[in-house]
């Protein structure tokens, strides 16, 4: 079994982290039943208050002059004529961001959809950002310092040189023993990586799982696939860092509650599931407004306390609000569908359509005994799809119910312009994290292929 009782943490050298914790859930509580107008009003004090201190920094020194933005807003629909920040704005000004006082750290994003990029942190933000996560954990029965598995890949850069390694994987250890958590790797291609994972479950006994979607999928059908027992421990699943299909979230459902986060290393958790009757394995998720702005085509400003915030910044995602209040700020979402930038763009029969990667994928990772199905476009408007199948599954039996399934979605696509290609497992990206979209030399040569 894992670890300590996690009571005795919280009240003794946990409670740096597990006071604001429970301070954060507390005040979450009241927030989260506002009514939309005064969630509006509250937001545009707190965006303007975040402005007024960004108006001092580098960066947003020469945005604002570059942009002639003004001083503050009047109304949150102001921010509609506002230029949108992006990632590659922010890299032709590094230097400028690089200048930003009061940097003690960065978040380091991984360059999964593009080259790494370094934001600057403070001092305390690292335990904001612990509430502020522990706000809605905690509506769900869970409390700091509760016991849980860790699927991910946490090494990173530094274990590219053994010595690199070994520091690294010391400090994760170090880590596992102060939050009482096991690691386990995050990319999990295989039966015998999922049955490991198993297998740690069943030993460790942690409270609630955590880690990428794709590795988390992969145990709970392994568990399905063999009748495993022993999980009886495990109360919740929290899938991150990839995208959570309903498909996902319903395998996952097996192993526990389904808690949907949705965020990004820049800013923190956006979205996450709360406790409802609407609620169907994890969705819709519900926007933590009290930190985050989240406006259309996913512009987010942040809205707590940082050395840099991020003001009317793309995140470059396709999302799907279920509810919004005055002025567009959005407050539930009821997907999130993948990357802007994963079209594939098909040849049909009156010309060419364009369709989202995401939505290519579920096609065939709807079907009963698909583990994964990766998006990759191919030359002369076409697409290829790397599944990976459970054992013992047919693969002309998923050619003919994903050819069906194309036919009865979109009948234009040309025939034989969309292939499926089927691999061992899925195709990783940075960190071994698996997107919906790839490229098309990453999928193995030899791969069966099936036209549908």
């Amino acid at each position: 079994m894992l670890g300590y009782p996690s009571h005795i943490i919280r009240a003794t050298i946990g409670a740096k982290r597990a006071r604001p914790a429970a301070e954060a859930a507390q005040q979450w509580a009241a927030d989260a039943i506002k009514a939309p107008e005064v969630i509006a009003e509250e937001q545009l004090a707190r965006f303007n208050a975040q402005w007024t201190k960004a108006q001092h920094l580098p960066f947003y020194i020469y945005w604002q002059k570059e942009h002639d933005l003004p001083a503050r807003i009047e109304r949150l629909e102001d921010l509609d004529n506002w230029p949108v920040l992006s990632k590659d704005h922010l890299r032709e000004r590094e230097d400028l961001v690089r200048d930003t006082p009061g940097t003690t750290a960065a978040y380091r994003t991984s360059g999964s959809t593009g080259s790494p990029f370094s934001f600057p942190r403070g001092g305390q933000e690292l335990i904001d950002g612990y509430a502020r996560t522990w706000a809605y954990r905690e509506a769900h029965g869970l409390r700091p310092f509760d016991s849980f598995l860790l699927a991910a890949n946490t090494l990173g850069h530094q274990a590219h040189t053994r010595k690199g390694y070994v520091q690294a994987r010391a400090k994760r250890i170090a880590k596992d023993v102060a939050g009482n958590s096991w690691t386990v790797p995050g990319l999990i291609a295989n039966p015998e990586q999922a049955d490991a994972a198993l297998r740690a479950i069943r030993v460790l006994r942690p409270r609630y799982l955590v880690g990428y979607t794709s590795a988390l999928v992969m145990i709970a059908q392994r568990y399905l696939d063999t009748g495993a027992r022993g999980l009886g421990s495990v109360t919740h699943v929290i899938p991150t860092s990839e995208t959570v299909t309903p498909a996902d979230a319903a395998v996952l459902s097996n192993l526990g509650e389904v808690i949907v986060e949705y965020g990004a290393v820049e800013t923190g958790v956006i979205a996450a599931s709360m406790p409802g009757a609407n609620l169907r394995h994890g969705w819709p998720i519900q926007v933590l407004w009290p930190w985050i702005l989240l406006r259309e085509h996913a512009v987010v400003s942040t809205l707590s306390q940082r050395v840099f915030p991020l003001v009317n910044y793309s995140l470059g995602d396709d999302i799907t609000a279920s509810k919004q209040g005055p002025g567009g700020t959005i407050l539930e979402l009821a997907a999130v569908e993948g990357r802007t930038r994963d079209v594939i763009t098909l040849a049909s029969n009156h010309g060419s359509i364009d369709l989202r990667a995401c939505e290519l994928s579920m096609l065939v990772r709807n079907i009963d005994g698909v583990l994964s199905a990766q998006v990759a476009p191919t030359q002369g408007e076409g697409a290829d799809i790397a599944v990976v199948c459970a054992q013992g599954t047919q693969h002309e039996a998923i050619a003919a119910q994903a050819e069906r399934s194309l036919r009865m979605h979109h009948p234009g696509v040309a025939k034989g312009r969309v292939r499926l290609r089927f691999v061992d497992a899925f195709v990783p990206l940075a960190r071994g994290k698996r997107g919906v979209a790839i490229e098309a030399n990453r999928i193995p040569e030899h791969a069966p292929t099936k036209e549908i």
